[in-house]
């Protein structure tokens, strides 16, 4: 029986503290990895890619792992996959189709069979994290931690701003919020108040975004600038408009949990 590939999410491969692929909106790709994808690519692999419009981001990432030995691309330190920006679009191969998630393992499975990386000496192989730290999450072919040449000026920015915070993970959704901001205030990040503003979308309880968790933390922590602390008042005027988060407010004594007593005391 041939062995079957699963496309596993982050969350999936977050916790197990590995990972084998790396897609390209999460990715830096050399210029001449675009030449041999074209060329020397399976012309199997790349007739399925263009004939499906899907998994060209499986096809590269294998691709540079067979021509590497089998070894995964390289994982940017978290705070540059926390602070990814994602804008919302009313079309895309993934949304509303119920197969996308077969769909992904079929091409993992036979793009790494075709590849040879099923078995043997290319192999694709699984890769540890380098630890749980916030800038040190990469494979650990590299470490750049320990060389402040290889840090970058938006790292320093982060670390301090994250040295305000109880907990370093909140850093990279403040960065988020950051980088985001001007995406934001045009609607175009889901699940935010001015994306509920502009398409008339109303969200549910679920989907409240972490925006208004880490602009709650930034107030109370005393970091958010004039500019931030109007998109605060703009996102407390949405929650208000909820009968849930109402009723939330009104029990806020019987919250366990200190961060989430943080968030309602300021949002409320």
């Amino acid at each position: 029986m041939p062995v079957t590939m699963q496309y596993l999410g982050k969350d999936q491969t977050y916790y197990k503290n590995k990972y084998s692929l790396v897609l390209l909106r999460a990715a830096f790709l050399h210029k001449d990895y675009m030449s041999l994808y074209m060329k020397y690519l399976p012309r199997k692999i790349y007739d399925f890619v263009a004939s499906e419009f899907n998994c060209e981001d499986i096809a590269m990432s294998l691709f540079v792992s067979y021509l590497n030995s089998g070894k995964p691309p390289l994982l940017a330190d978290l705070w540059a996959v926390y602070s990814l920006v994602k804008l919302y679009t009313d079309q895309g191969i993934s949304l509303d189709d119920k197969d996308h998630k077969s769909k992904r393992n079929y091409c993992v499975t036979n793009f790494a069979k075709e590849l040879g990386m099923s078995s043997g000496k290319r192999k694709l192989k699984a890769f540890r994290l380098l630890d749980d730290k916030i800038f040190q999450h990469g494979a650990s072919t590299i470490d750049s931690s320990g060389s402040s040449s290889y840090i970058s000026e938006r790292e320093t920015k982060l670390k301090s701003s994250i040295a305000n915070f109880t907990n370093p993970d909140y850093g990279p959704w403040r960065w988020n919020i950051e980088t985001a901001d001007e995406a934001m205030k045009k609607g175009l990040i889901r699940n935010t108040a001015f994306f509920e503003e502009r398409w008339r979308r109303r969200r549910n309880k679920k989907a409240v975004s972490h925006e208004e968790l880490a602009y709650a933390i930034g107030a109370f922590e005393g970091c958010l600038d004039e500019d931030q602390q109007e998109t605060l008042y703009f996102i407390k005027s949405k929650l208000h408009s909820y009968g849930w988060f109402r009723k939330q407010c009104q029990e806020i004594e019987d919250s366990k949990f200190l961060i989430e007593q943080i968030q309602k005391r300021i949002l409320c």
